[in-house]
């Protein structure tokens, strides 16, 4: 049909005048405005970019001058630590043979890469020197008497501080290689009163990591100098190098000063430009000329736009004129057509207003014409309709005797006919309508096209009005829904959506998802065999709610949560499926997220148990040292000590030291189980005998607090499986905790059973104070403490029953704590099953 309109109604044209010309200034104006922004936009670019650039590089070459003065600043400072090490022990020579100063000295020292000598000179009683060689196997030296007494001379003028000693002769041969020596020397005051000297002697070359021009391959040359004496220390070139490197333009001088003792030494450094840096000075110049580039073109573009323009002004100016002789014939060609469009709008407005469906299909059913009727009856919009096949909206066992009776008429073989059939409307449902097949006719193409009616035969008052109120309570639901809410067919074709749907899929409304998505199956949803088994699911059991990703319009993939459910008629045949979705992007981004955020914790977990594993070897080695140097005080093992008071703060030191060294032994322990490196040393557990050991081992704490221990283990409990020493450390930390937090003469009882699942509970009773809740929850965290009258009196790490737990992890059980506030508590460990034995042993096991 015709669309009514005056679609070929031209106004008359009007004849564009011929421009007049202008000068040459005002014509390339454009040009030239183009030409000189572009210039100065470039220049201002390049001059930018070459001040932000220069800024870079230098920032650069400073941070290599930071970087290596920072380094030679700790090896010169390590120079001072190795005298002043071995000052400290030279200062025991009062109490102490010499011989053994040495070995100590030689067991001690971390800096043997530093020096190639240190000597110890020892003052006698007649104010002479010995010299002892402290890094060789403690032999004496005789051959260097010269450089001893010029280090003995030297030292005499500062006894307070690390010297640089310099000015001795006897290294002539040094210098003239460019290597001048170090020596560092320091007086040291004796127990005894008398003053002994350390001194180092060394080069700078030594002192430099090794390493160290291997990682910086911009450092050209170095050279160390004494800054008031002009004397070169060390020299460094590189092998590949310029030879003029010191003069050469690319390469770029950096001082700076370094404290070495009472000395400033001055570092010279010529470092060049990296490869990174260089690419960046050259990045201005490409800007430059990238953008001159870009002008000219637009220059270029600009001109041969005002061109093209003068040539279609002279083309528009021949087309008007023949408009103008065209313009007559075609007011009249539009007088005759408004004739023929007001006659085809009477027509169709006729066949809109029959109460019948009006249609026109090809010869195989697709549809071609419909009139207004359709979307009253069926519901759905004609212009939606048009090209599908009218068999696919009759009932499934109507549709292939409509389409027999259909092809007998196109073979003339039958006339005109009707038939009852149903038709599907776009609520899913069925309506029951008179199907009549009228005629054939050609079209201006020649080709055949059916003609017939559709009549609705049911009472159409009350279905109209039922329909109506049915729609709008449907529509205010779904229209007002917060999730998506739609109705699709098996091949895909959504029948409804309604505005959140439209909202979640990035469409401006319902009626676009209708219009534009063909096959929803393959278009909407990201994943189609999963969409396929989601379908079949729905068949089969009614109802299925699912997690997918779904497409949006603009391409972007979100996740949604879907209910789905399949529709059938009473014959059991699926109809359509229908269904809402909820958005979950955020929900999954945050699952995602937090699963992210697990593992980034167990990594800061794990490295906080190698932090606390390596620093409680650290501070062990010296805890060492004080536990030894206070017992032997307190033994006093070199002799009787003066005053009885210093007795007592060696013991108190020696206590305090083993306390300390508990625990960090703990800490270790537990950092060492957290850091997947402790192993079970596995045997057979006699647990009796760990129970009493333990027992023997608390004595003294049980008869101080005065606790009534019951032992109800004995040697016919089954034994276990694992670490005997772990047993016994769980064992004594819970028994601990019970005598600690049970007043004088309360009760501790012991039990070991095993369960009708074989799994072994040893358990631990008390009447203490009982611990809440959260008191539980505290106790059971890394360093919790409950703070109670009875833990004042006693310190704790409160590491106890973390260890406790982690151990018992390690043998696959678990800590289980059970507590009632003001009636006691009961620590049970529970092993599993197959860590225990019912078979007697003929070997016990050592504790």
């Amino acid at each position: 049909m015709t669309v009514v309109g005056n679609d070929n109604f031209q106004k008359p044209v009007e004849v564009v005048k011929k421009p007049e010309k202008t000068g040459w200034m005002s014509g390339h104006m454009a040009q030239i405005m183009v030409l000189l922004n572009g210039l100065i936009l470039t220049l201002t670019a390049f001059l930018t970019l070459n001040v932000f650039i220069g800024q870079i590089v230098q920032e650069g070459l400073t941070s290599v001058s930071y970087e290596t003065r920072d380094h030679l600043g700790e090896r010169f400072s390590n120079l001072e630590k190795a005298i002043q090490g071995a000052a400290s022990i030279a200062s025991f020579s009062g109490n102490l043979p010499s011989d053994d100063i040495v070995e100590k000295f030689r067991t001690s020292f971390s800096f043997e890469g530093y020096y190639d000598r240190i000597y110890w000179l020892e003052q006698d009683e007649n104010g002479q020197y010995l010299a002892h060689d402290m890094l060789a196997a403690g032999e004496k030296q005789a051959d260097v008497v010269k450089l001893h007494q010029f280090v003995v001379a030297s030292t005499q003028k500062d006894k307070d501080r690390i010297r640089v000693l310099d000015g001795y002769e006897g290294f002539s041969g040094y210098e003239k290689n460019g290597k001048y020596p170090l020596i560092l020397a320091k007086t040291v005051k004796t127990s005894n009163g008398r003053t002994d000297i350390v001194y180092g002697q060394t080069v700078v070359g030594r002192v430099l990591a090794p390493a160290f021009f291997d990682y910086r391959k911009n450092i050209q040359a170095l050279n160390i100098d004494f800054g008031d004496r002009n004397i070169n220390l060390y020299q460094y070139v590189r092998a590949s190098a310029p030879v003029d490197v010191k003069e050469s333009k690319d390469i770029f001088r950096k001082e700076s000063a370094i404290p070495l003792a009472d000395k400033s030494v001055r570092l010279s450094l010529w470092v060049s430009l990296s490869e990174r840096e260089q690419f960046l000075q050259k990045i201005p110049m490409l800007m430059l000329m990238f953008g001159i580039t870009l002008t000219l073109i637009g220059t270029l573009y600009v001109r041969n736009n005002q061109k093209q323009s003068l040539r279609l002004a002279s083309m528009n100016r021949e087309l008007a004129q023949n408009n103008e002789k065209l313009n007559a014939e075609a007011q009249e060609r539009e007088k005759l057509n408004h004739a023929l469009r007001k006659q085809e709008k009477d027509n169709r407005a006729v066949i809109d207003a029959v109460s019948d469906i009006i249609f026109e299909t090809s010869t195989d059913g697709k549809l071609l014409f419909l009139n207004e009727t359709w979307q009253k009856i069926t519901g759905f919009s004609a212009e939606r309709s048009l090209g599908r096949n009218i068999f696919d909206l009759l009932y499934q066992q109507d549709q292939a005797e409509q389409r027999s009776n259909l092809a007998q008429l196109v073979k003339g073989k039958k006339n005109a006919y009707r038939a009852f059939t149903r038709l599907r409307t776009a609520d899913g449902t069925f309506r029951a309508v008179e199907l009549a097949i009228s005629m054939l006719r050609q079209d201006e193409n020649k080709e055949l096209r059916v003609v017939g009616t559709i009549t609705d035969v049911e009472e159409r008052r009350r279905a109209e009005r039922a329909l109506s109120e049915a729609e709008k309570k449907y529509r205010a639901i779904v229209e007002n829904a917060a999730g998506g809410i739609y109705q699709v067919t098996p091949e895909g074709v959504y029948l409804s959506a309604n505005p959140a749907m439209a909202k979640i899929l990035g469409y401006t409304n319902a009626d676009e998802i209708l219009r534009d998505v063909r096959n929803a199956n393959v278009e909407i949803y990201f994943n189609g065999r999963e969409r396929e088994r989601h379908l079949r699911d729905a068949v089969r059991s009614g109802t299925v709610n699912v997690e997918c990703q779904v497409r949006r319009k603009d391409g972007k993939i979100i996740w949604v949560q879907e209910s789905l459910r399949a529709v059938k008629d009473d014959e059991e045949q699926l109809n359509f499926f229908e269904g809402s979705i909820e958005e979950i992007t955020q929900r999954k981004d945050a699952e995602i997220g937090l699963r992210e955020a697990k593992i980034q914790s167990d990594l800061a977990n794990r490295a906080k148990s190698e932090f606390l594993a390596n620093m409680s070897h650290e501070l062990r080695t010296p805890l060492n040292a004080i536990i030894g140097f206070s017992d032997i005080i307190r033994n006093q093992a070199f002799g009787a000590v003066g005053r009885t008071e210093y007795l007592d703060y060696a013991r108190d030191i020696n206590e305090s030291g083993k306390r300390l060294l508990q625990v960090i032994n703990d800490i270790l322990d537990v950092s060492r189980i957290e850091a997947g490196e402790r192993q079970l040393n596995e045997g057979v557990v006699d647990l009796n005998k760990v129970i009493l050991s333990s027992i023997d081992m608390l004595g003294p704490k049980i008869e101080t607090h005065k606790t009534i221990l019951s032992n109800y283990v004995s040697e016919e409990t089954p034994k276990l499986i694992g670490e005997a020493h772990a047993v016994k450390q769980m064992l004594m930390n819970l028994l601990s905790n019970a005598i600690k937090f049970t007043p004088e003469g309360g009760r501790v009882s012991i039990h070991a059973d095993v369960d009708d699942e074989g799994q072994m509970h040893v358990s631990i009773t008390d009447t203490g104070i009982g611990l809440t809740d959260e008191e539980i929850e505290k106790a059971l965290s890394p360093f919790g403490q409950v703070n109670t009258s009875l833990s004042k009196s006693e310190s704790g790490t409160g590491l106890g029953l973390t260890l406790v737990r982690s151990l018992m992890s390690l043998h696959g059980g678990s800590l289980e704590l059970f507590s009632q506030k003001g009636v006691g508590t009961t620590a049970s460990l529970v092993f599993p099953a197959k860590r225990v034995t019912l078979a007697p042993q003929k070997e016990p096991e050592n504790v």
